[in-house]
């Protein structure tokens, strides 16, 4: 039993064989679904294929149903199948195919970086959605003049039909021939859809791979830039922390680090490596002066734009000024 098992996995573990035996399944629940309903249900071979298609899709348009109880229990079973398995098969043949196209054309560029693949996977992805764009804009027009109706009718059904949505209120006056390009239809904005969802998980995990890439490569270079500091008698835990901060990028070396190190050298000039008690003193002092000359410009320059630029308040200001010199406690 084992054994059996284990070859039954090496062989499905081979895509060709896979997509041949999926294919094979898909069209045999076609063929059994057409064969039932065009006996049991006396319906012409267009609509039972594209009753078909519908089920497979899981659009649901409603333009037909079982009319009995008989047709209505097998129906219970296909739908099953189809939505469950059927459709399954349907995206896994179309992944595998792409991995295969991915992979040849991996192995004809010769180039199989993860910069490369993300390359090759969004000029698809573009590609695709360009595609399943242009079919709407196609079916919109072709359903129009089949049906008679405006454009914008038959691109709301074209866009109904591509999103599996199947409202199922515009009715098909001339099945005979929207029928079988609806069903062409759906088959191809079903596969373009799985193929956009695919490739669009794909490039999630491209980039999730060159993000962890980078950061190895990150990691790397914070290593070297660690051992460079090193001069022989090693760094200091605040250098090590400095440095670290500096290189993510927290921390600007120019604009956060270097005017303070100035700074703390010219406190520096008596004690060399350290400042004393008197010398912070003096520090504290100064920057407290200079903060108090810039909150002074600030509130210069508030004042001037706002007697230059708003009367009301000017009004306002002149009021506050008279009721202060009228009641001494304000």
């Amino acid at each position: 039993m084992m054994k059996i098992q284990q070859t039954f996995h090496e062989l499905w573990s081979n895509p060709w064989i896979r997509i041949a035996a999926q294919s094979l399944f898909i069209i045999i629940y076609f063929l059994v679904g057409c064969g039932f309903y065009y006996v049991y249900e006396g319906w012409s071979g267009y609509t039972t294929c594209f009753f078909t298609v519908v089920t497979i899709c899981t659009v649901g348009y409603g333009y037909h149903t079982p009319t009995n109880d008989s047709s209505r229990a097998f129906t219970i079973f296909y739908i099953i199948i189809g939505v469950y398995c059927t459709f399954s098969a349907l995206v896994d043949t179309v992944k595998t195919l792409l991995d295969a196209a991915s992979a040849y054309v991996q192995q004809v560029s010769g180039d199989g970086t993860l910069e490369h693949r993300y390359l090759h996977h969004q000029r698809v992805f573009w590609a695709v959605l360009i595609s399943i764009v242009v079919s709407i804009f196609i079916c919109g027009g072709v359903m129009a003049s089949i049906e008679d109706w405006t454009f914008i009718t038959g691109l709301y059904f074209a866009v109904q039909t591509s999103s599996t949505v199947g409202y199922g209120e515009l009715t098909l006056k001339h099945g005979s021939q929207s029928k079988p390009f609806v069903s062409f239809y759906m088959i191809i904005s079903i596969t373009l859809t799985v193929v956009l969802v695919k490739n669009y998980e794909t490039l999630r995990k491209i980039k999730r791979s060159l993000m962890q890439k980078e950061d190895v490569l990150l990691r790397r270079r914070e290593m070297q830039f660690l051992a460079d500091l090193d001069k022989g008698d090693g760094i200091s835990e605040e250098q090590f922390i400095l440095a670290i901060l500096t290189h993510i990028g927290t921390v600007n070396r120019e604009k956060d680090i270097l005017p303070w190190i100035e700074k703390f050298r010219a406190l520096n000039q008596v004690h060399k490596g350290k400042v004393k008690s008197k010398e912070l003193e003096s520090f504290a002092a100064a920057e407290a002066e200079l903060a108090s000359r810039e909150l002074d410009k600030i509130s210069t320059t508030s004042g001037r734009l706002v007697e230059e630029g708003n009367p009301l308040a000017n009004q306002g200001i002149s009021l506050l000024h008279r009721d202060k010199n009228d009641d001494p406690e304000i």
